[in-house]
């Protein structure tokens, strides 16, 4: 990468304009209406439905009691978006085992001895078993599409896409981020597995590599497997991959615009893409298209940008990026970068 490519592709208009979107895609009206959309135009029988996000909180029992007033608040964070106003109940993964009080949650949960993961996995999941016992209805009938948002270290999140099918009895999970972010496959994947196991939803206890997408199985880039979200250790891109909401969703109207649905060729098609390029694949294929077919998203997507640019300008724009900074994204071999001397943000 030239000194001008390196100007175009990292320059602060750029990252602004990546960074609105992802803030775009955590208004959670905006999600429910792409994947409702997605469902009516995809479907005539309508075999999908959308669950919203399941919103699960990770702290510690020595957090000083809210008031009340800041508890209404956190119950109307802390809830899962179910579509009957009566079944928004609030789920909260409390840890409680005094072994790993720590500030770090990672270390939380890789550093404890195996007694405490057990005891520790035991309690995240009690509300979380509560809440989807309560509401088997919502399971029975068609495809549940959902995410769940694992809030972590105060103010830090992650998510995870599902799909659960009741006629196989299977769930699907799509976690972009397995090297980003342990707090997916180490707590969210276990204890909604474990859920939907105890209500007798799903009869395995293990999990099976094609219904657990994410990690990029069989594709070798600069010596390693990756996950589909970069983890930004190589000097030729923007910094980490920060599309963790974006992905799930992105994931679940793939999935529902698949006429074969046993067909997850889309995201072996991301794992093609050299790793550092794979958010050009997010805005050529998913923001771009988005905001030229839905007003809805156009509008918020220009309010989080501040209002400064032109719909036209802010299309200029990424396609200029699209164009000077994602030389991987239709080429298969790309020679690995120098690797950044700084880790991984977690």
């Amino acid at each position: 990468m030239n000194q001008q490519q390196r100007q175009i592709c990292r320059s602060p208009e750029v990252i602004d304009l990546i960074q609105s979107f992802i803030h775009t895609m955590n208004n959670k009206g905006l999600r429910r209406s792409i994947i409702e959309k997605t469902i009516r135009l995809c479907e005539k029988n309508k075999t999908h439905k959308w669950l919203g996000s399941w919103i699960v909180e990770l702290g510690a029992v020595e957090a000083p009691r809210p008031s009340q007033t800041q508890q209404q608040r956190l119950d109307r964070l802390l809830r899962p978006e179910i579509e009957e106003e009566k079944k928004l109940l609030t789920l909260r993964m409390i840890q409680q085992v005094q072994q790993i009080q720590q500030p770090d949650v990672q270390t939380q949960i890789t550093g404890m001895s195996r007694r405490a993961q057990r005891e520790h996995m035991k309690l995240v999941n009690l509300s979380l078993n509560q809440f989807v016992k309560q509401n088997m209805a919502e399971f029975s009938e068609k495809k549940c599409l959902f995410t769940v948002m694992i809030v972590y270290s105060g103010n830090l999140v992650h998510y995870v896409a599902f799909v659960y099918d009741p006629k196989t009895r299977t769930l699907i999970s799509f976690d972009s981020g397995v090297e980003l972010y342990e707090h997916g496959r180490k707590t969210i994947l276990p204890a909604v597995r474990k859920a939907f196991r105890d209500a007798g939803l799903i009869l395995t206890r293990g999990i099976n590599r094609q219904h657990d997408l994410g990690h990029c199985y069989g594709y070798n880039f600069c010596g390693k497997e990756w996950g589909v979200q970069y983890n930004g250790l190589h000097q030729h891109s923007l910094p980490a991959d920060s599309f963790c909401q974006t992905w799930t969703i992105f994931f679940l109207k793939r999935y529902i615009e698949k006429r074969d649905e046993q067909d997850l060729s889309f995201v072996r098609s991301w794992c093609r893409v050299h790793p550092g390029h794979r958010e050009s694949i997010i805005i050529r294929d998913f923001l771009l298209p988005l905001i030229a077919e839905s007003e809805e998203a156009r509008r918020v997507y220009l309010r989080e940008i501040g209002g400064q640019k032109s719909y036209h300008e802010v299309v200029d724009i990424l396609r200029t990026y699209l164009e000077k900074c994602s030389m991987g994204i239709n080429k298969p071999d790309v020679v690995c970068p120098r690797q950044r001397h700084a880790a991984a943000p977690a």
